[in-house]
């Protein structure tokens, strides 16, 4: 029940291209720049001298075609991603409580072209590899995964670790709440969570011996969500890709090696959501360190560009 929507060749560079997708257009254009004001007019100032919209070739009917109709095929209520990543980060441009459900093409290529996620993934995305010098993100084909929606209790979401087959540590998925029941019910829902790893997932017919696996834990039963790589490009959540280092060394060595799941136990433990943070405005993110340096000045400056309009 899964669709798999092939992207022409200049997707990527449509994807990556500055300016804003227009919804019932397939014009992305580049707008002229505004001044915060006149000291810093030199920072905010665009290449065009005249200020012009240019708009860029837009994206083939023939593709939009297939893309409506894979929405179609799944009730025009999708989940939808990239390759790699799903625009996770512009979920509040979806809908308003945040659900990544698509209904039409407008929607969807304008969450996959505002994500940074996805931007990521197309620049780069084999960072972290050790043949990442051999590998050329521009020449990867981009495939749009459309997979039909389903609501999901995030306090039922778990990460898992697998290591050459083995679990090695799992995880509740969303950090940024607490569950009184996950602690209560932790040994029960790790025991589950094992056996599942080692029916379903440490086979020796499984493509993959290292990865991370997202699972979704139903009262008849456990479903796979997602694969992701084994590495620091993947979250780690509750652990560290150090701690999880250390853990594989361990059993590399022979020794006895516990799996562990981690699980928010109280309100303290609580960690901001990585979706909401990449939501924010590009000065409270980017600009963060900066901001927390000089709180007063940027305060100032947000109140003088607020008083200007």
């Amino acid at each position: 029940d899964c669709e798999c929507v092939e992207a022409p060749s200049d997707f990527r560079e449509w994807l990556l291209s500055d300016g804003v997708f227009l919804a019932n257009d397939n014009d992305v254009v580049q707008p002229a720049p505004r001044d915060l004001d006149d000291a810093a007019s030199d920072e905010w100032s665009s290449d065009s001298s005249d200020g012009e919209q240019v708009p860029l070739p837009p994206l083939s009917d023939e593709f939009r075609a297939r893309l409506d109709a894979a929405l179609a095929r799944v009730d025009r209520s999708a989940f939808v991603k990239l390759n790699w990543s799903a625009p996770r980060d512009v979920a509040w441009i979806v809908g308003a409580n945040g659900e990544l459900r698509f209904a039409g093409v407008d929607q969807t290529l304008s969450a996959l072209k505002a994500s940074d996620f996805l931007a990521h993934d197309l620049t780069d995305r084999f960072e972290h590899c050790t043949d990442a010098a051999a590998v050329d993100c521009s020449k990867v084909p981009l495939t749009v995964v459309l997979k039909p929606f389903r609501p999901l209790k995030p306090s039922r979401e778990f990460r898992l670790f697998v290591f050459e087959r083995r679990l090695l540590a799992a995880t509740q998925r969303h950090a940024n709440e607490c569950h009184e029941f996950l602690c209560t019910d932790r040994d029960t829902f790790a025991e589950r969570l094992a056996a599942f790893a080692d029916k379903r997932l440490a086979q020796p017919d499984f493509a993959l011996a290292s990865f991370v696996a997202d699972v979704y834990v139903a009262n008849n039963g456990i479903r796979l969500l997602d694969i992701a790589p084994f590495g620091e490009m993947t979250d780690a959540v509750l652990f560290t890709w150090d701690e999880l280092a250390e853990r594989c060394q361990r059993r590399d060595r022979g020794d006895t090696v516990d799996v562990e799941l981690r699980v928010v136990e109280n309100a303290h433990g609580i960690r901001p959501s990585l979706q909401h943070i990449a939501g924010l405005p590009y000065d409270l993110t980017l600009g963060v360190t900066e901001a927390c340096e000089n709180v007063e000045e940027l305060v100032a400056q947000l109140q003088k560009h607020t008083h200007s309009k």
